[in-house]
C-alpha cells in the first residue's frame, strides 16, 4: 500500500509517494512518523496529496488537494461547555416567558390581538437554531454531542410545543367565525396549511442563512425583525397590550445572546475549529462588530415601539390624518344636557338628601315630587362619593334623584344626577350620559 504526503505553510516532511503494497504496516508507520513531524512544526496543514494503492485488493485511490481543519481539543471543549450553559439558560428563560405570554393571551380577545406572523417568526428562528445545534453536535464525534444535543432538544420543545401553541391560539381566535361555519374538517385543513407554510419557511431560511453566513446584517434583518408584524397589526387594528411587557423585553434580550456570541466574541468555540483556505487558516465565521451594533439597536427599537404603543397609543408615531378618528367618550356634553356644577351647588353642610322611589311607583323620569315619597327612604350622599348602582339600596331598584334637581340629567346606570366635572362623565354615541365610575364597575 502506498500513500502520499502533506503540505502546509512551512516546509514539512512528506511520506514517500510510492511504497510497496505488500507491507501495509510499514506504510502506516511512515504516515504516523510524517504526522509527528507535521505537528512538530506547529503549522496548520493546508492540503494533503498522494496515492493509496493495494495490488492484492486491486485498489488504487488518488488524494488530490484535500482540505483539512485544525482542532484545539482542550480549548474547544471548555468553550463549548461554557457556551452550552449560557445558551441553555437563555432557552429556559424563553420557555418561562412563553408560559407567561400564554397566560396573558388566555382569553379569545387577547389571543386575537397577537400577530400570527410575529409568533411564527419566533418559531422559525428557534427551528433554525435547533437544526444548527443538531449539526454542531455531530461536527466533532464524541466531543460536542453532550454540549449541543440537549440545546437542540430544548429548542425543539420550544418551537414545537410552546410557540406553536401560542400560534394556534392566535389563529383560532382570529378565524373563530370561519371555524364555526367550516366545522372540524375546515379546522384541520387550515392547521395543515399553517404547518406547511411554517416548515416551508424553515427550509427557505435555512438556505438563506447558509448563503449569507459571512454577511450577518442580511441575516439579522430577515430573522430578527420578529416584532415588526406585531407593531403593524397594532397600528392597523388599534390594539394595545397584546404582549406582556416582560415577554417583549425578556425575549428581545435573550434572543441577542447567540448572534452576539458568534459574531462579536473573539473567544467563541468556532475560533478553535480552523479551516484552511488559499489565504491560510481562518475561522468558519468572521467577526462583524458593526452588524452586531445594528442588531442591538434594531431589536431594542422594536421593543421600545411596542412599549410606547401600550402607553401612548398604537398609532402614536403616525400622523392622525392617516386614520379615521375613534369616537371620544370624554367629549363635551351635548348642549341640551343640564348638569350640576360640583363647586357652585355644594351646600354648606357638604351633603344633599336624595329620594329613591321604587321603579314603577312614580314617574319614569325620576321626578322628586308625587308618588316618589310614598315608600322611599331618605339617604345622605356626599356629592363627591362614588355613584352607586341601581338597586343597591336594598329595594327593587329605582331612579335615584337629588331632591329639587329633577331638571338635571341623570346617569343611565346608577340614576344619580350628573355632575359637570372633567373626567367624571362619559357620553355614549347615542348621547346617553353615564358616569365613568359606573362604566368601570361594569366592564372592569
Amino acid at each position: 500500500m502506498s500513500a502520499g504526503g502533506a503540505s502546509g505553510a512551512a516546509p514539512v516532511a512528506a511520506a514517500p509517494s510510492t511504497t510497496s503494497g505488500s507491507n501495509p504496516s510499514l506504510a502506516a508507520a511512515r504516515l504516523s512518523a510524517s504526522e509527528e513531524m507535521l505537528h512538530s512544526t506547529q503549522s496548520y496543514v493546508s492540503d494533503v496529496t498522494g496515492t493509496a494503492s493495494s495490488a492484492r485488493c486491486e485498489f488504487n485511490y488518488t488524494l488530490n488537494s484535500l482540505q483539512s481543519f485544525h482542532l484545539e481539543i482542550d480549548n474547544l471543549q471548555a468553550e463549548s461547555t461554557f457556551y452550552s450553559f449560557l445558551a441553555a439558560l437563555c432557552g429556559a428563560v424563553q420557555i418561562l416567558l412563553l408560559v407567561l405570554q400564554t397566560g396573558h393571551s388566555s382569553s379569545q380577545t387577547q389571543a386575537a390581538k397577537l400577530s400570527i406572523l410575529s409568533t411564527c417568526a419566533h418559531s422559525v428562528l428557534d427551528a433554525l437554531l435547533c437544526v444548527g445545534h443538531l449539526l454542531l453536535s455531530a461536527a466533532v464525534p464524541g466531543l460536542m454531542l453532550r454540549d449541543f444535543m440537549w440545546i437542540a432538544i430544548m429548542k425543539l420543545v420550544t418551537f414545537c410545543v410552546f410557540e406553536m401553541r401560542l400560534t394556534i391560539a392566535a389563529y383560532q381566535a382570529r378565524f373563530a367565525a370561519e371555524q364555526t361555519s367550516e366545522g372540524a374538517g375546515g379546522l384541520r385543513r387550515r392547521l395543515a396549511s399553517l404547518h406547511l407554510r411554517f416548515y416551508g419557511a424553515v427550509f427557505f431560511f435555512m438556505f438563506y442563512v447558509l448563503t449569507f453566513a459571512n454577511q450577518p446584517i442580511y441575516i439579522f434583518l430577515a430573522l430578527y425583525s420578529f416584532w415588526v408584524p406585531q407593531i403593524m397589526q397594532n397600528v392597523l387594528q388599534g390594539n394595545r397590550k397584546a404582549l406582556a411587557p416582560a415577554f417583549v423585553w425578556g425575549m428581545s434580550i435573550t434572543r441577542l445572546f447567540i448572534p452576539l456570541y458568534i459574531y462579536s466574541y473573539s473567544g467563541n468555540f468556532l475560533q478553535y475549529m480552523m479551516l484552511t483556505t488559499d489565504s491560510g487558516a481562518q475561522a468558519p465565521v468572521e467577526h462583524a462588530t458593526a452588524a452586531c451594533v445594528f442588531l442591538v439597536l434594531w431589536v431594542g427599537l422594536q421593543a421600545l415601539v411596542l412599549t410606547l404603543q401600550d402607553k401612548l397609543g398604537p398609532r402614536f408615531f403616525l400622523p392622525k390624518q392617516w386614520f379615521p378618528q375613534p369616537y371620544d367618550y370624554g367629549r363635551p356634553l351635548p348642549i341640551n344636557v343640564r348638569t350640576r356644577d360640583r363647586d357652585t351647588d355644594r351646600g354648606a353642610a357638604g351633603t344633599r338628601s336624595a329620594h329613591v322611589p321604587s321603579r314603577g311607583s312614580g314617574s319614569g323620569s325620576g321626578s322628586g315630587s308625587g308618588s316618589g315619597s310614598e315608600n322611599g327612604d331618605l339617604e345622605l350622599a356626599s356629592s363627591s362619593a362614588v355613584p352607586h348602582l341601581a338597586g343597591d339600596d336594598g329595594g327593587t331598584g329605582g331612579s335615584r334623584v337629588v331632591a329639587g334637581d329633577s331638571d338635571y340629567a341623570e346617569c343611565i346606570i346608577c340614576y344619580n344626577a350628573i355632575e359637570n366635572t372633567p373626567g367624571y362623565v362619559s357620553v355614549c354615541v347615542c348621547e346617553y350620559v353615564c358616569m365613568c365610575a359606573c362604566v368601570c364597575i361594569i366592564y372592569y
